[in-house]
């Protein structure tokens, strides 16, 4: 059996065992193979921070000042400054090192357990026993689609729930790079700390995220542009040849919606056209992405602006019935993107609360 300092979040296992040092008591935590923390009383522990804490002197009046220049004066401070030095290495080493290896294998087991639960034939029925476990005993609901390590690590770290909430994160973040329980303390090791894998995953979903609203916001772009077309009352004669620059990719995923000119402005409000071109999509994407830096970020305020423009276009009476008609359904239809609502709520105590 493997010793573990706790079952609490770092910081409450520092805060709880430094109680219990500075008070004498000897204690410690294992975890039995059916994974019941069962506490050990009056084993021993090899740091006893009480006992780092007595070789320190507190003034408890005010400490008179260092005065500048006392060689005396100087070297004392540097004394206590080494000495508190020393401490912090010491407790470094002993609690963080030592406390987040503790919870790794902790982690571990429960991963390994977990593994087991969901490989036997008998899974279903495992996992609602815990289920009913957690609502009898601690009153936590669970979702029937929980899987067996959301819900052990909600049963074994019961006593902070957020940090339970980051556990179980980090352990499917485990399962999905295929690490063996054996290698989960170093594979937590390497990637930084739980605190660093839950981090650096979050960023990830949010560049994900963030790139499909790119891909919504772009098309919302290119549909405002093809839709004016229909609202615009310029038009002009070209007798010349449109330029291909994409032909090896004459595609339907290549395939661009609009021909770019290039032309020279004469005076008097004539153009003379230089070039006229088809970039192909992907080149047509990178401009109207920069035509649009002045549409507004926010997606659903730009959907609501493009459904605007179709609401104006079915009410063109120079338009073909059918195209009004169809432009009007689509006016109405559900929109795809809500504005966020920022509620402003006063919170008032209940009274004798808080």
């Amino acid at each position: 059996m493997s010793n573990y300092l706790d079952n609490l979040s770092p910081e409450l296992a520092v805060k709880t065992l430094a109680n219990l040092e500075a008070r004498g008591i000897k204690t410690n935590i294992i975890i039995e193979e059916d994974l019941n923390l069962v506490k050990l009383e009056g084993a021993e522990d090899e740091f006893d921070l009480s006992a780092c804490m007595a070789k320190l002197s507190v003034n408890k009046v005010n400490p008179k000042p260092f005065t500048p220049g006392n060689m005396h004066g100087t070297a004392a401070l540097w004394g206590e400054i080494n000495q508190l030095t020393e401490l912090g290495a010491k407790y470094e080493q002993e609690f963080i090192v030592r406390g987040h290896q503790a919870l790794y294998e902790l982690l571990a087991s429960i991963y390994s357990l977990a593994l087991r639960i969901e490989a036997d034939q008998n899974a279903a029925s495992i996992k609602e026993d815990i289920r009913t476990q957690l609502k009898e005993t601690l009153d936590i609901k669970v979702q029937a689609k929980a899987n067996a390590m959301q819900m052990l690590v909600k049963f074994i770290i019961r006593t902070d729930k957020m940090s339970a909430s980051r556990y179980a994160k980090v352990l499917d973040v485990a399962y999905q790079d295929s690490v063996t329980p054996a290698d989960f303390p170093a594979y937590v090791a390497r990637r930084g700390g739980i605190a660093n894998i839950q981090d650096t995953e979050a960023k990830q979903v949010a560049k994900k995220e963030g790139g499909n609203l790119d891909k919504e916001r772009l098309g919302l772009i290119r549909k405002y542009f093809e839709n004016e077309r229909f609202l615009s009352e310029i038009t002009f004669t070209y007798s010349g040849d449109t330029i291909m620059f994409n032909a090896e990719k004459d595609t339907s995923a290549e395939q661009s919606s609009f021909a770019i000119f290039i032309a020279d402005y004469e005076g008097n409000s004539q153009y003379r056209v230089i070039s006229a071109n088809d970039f192909g999509k992907t080149f047509e994407d990178t401009i109207l992405r920069f035509i649009g830096k002045s549409f507004p970020e926010d997606i659903a305020v730009l959907e609501r602006g493009i459904r605007k423009q179709m609401q104006k276009i079915a009410r063109n009476e120079l338009l073909a019935p059918e195209l009004r008609t169809n432009f009007k359904r689509l006016a109405n239809e559900p929109m795809k993107f809500q504005a966020s609502v920022v509620i402003d709520q006063e919170v008032h105590s209940k009274e004798g609360g808080n």
